[in-house]
């Protein structure tokens, strides 16, 4: 699978990559991934209300 990240997302993830948090591209799209995953099973209610606040 081929992911396109916008210029936002891209500028996010050289910015954690410069600051040390993370190694490798990758390695922050697993932890997002995960984060969402745990979202998702945690707090199904919250996720749809936060997903919605980032479409506006």
């Amino acid at each position: 699978m081929q992911i396109t990240l916008n210029e936002q997302q891209t500028q996010f993830i050289t910015t954690q990559l410069a600051s040390g948090n993370f190694t490798h591209p990758q390695e922050a799209i697993t932890t997002a991934l995960k984060l969402l995953e745990k979202l998702q099973s945690e707090y199904p209610d919250r996720l749809t209300e936060i997903l919605t606040q980032l479409e506006k």
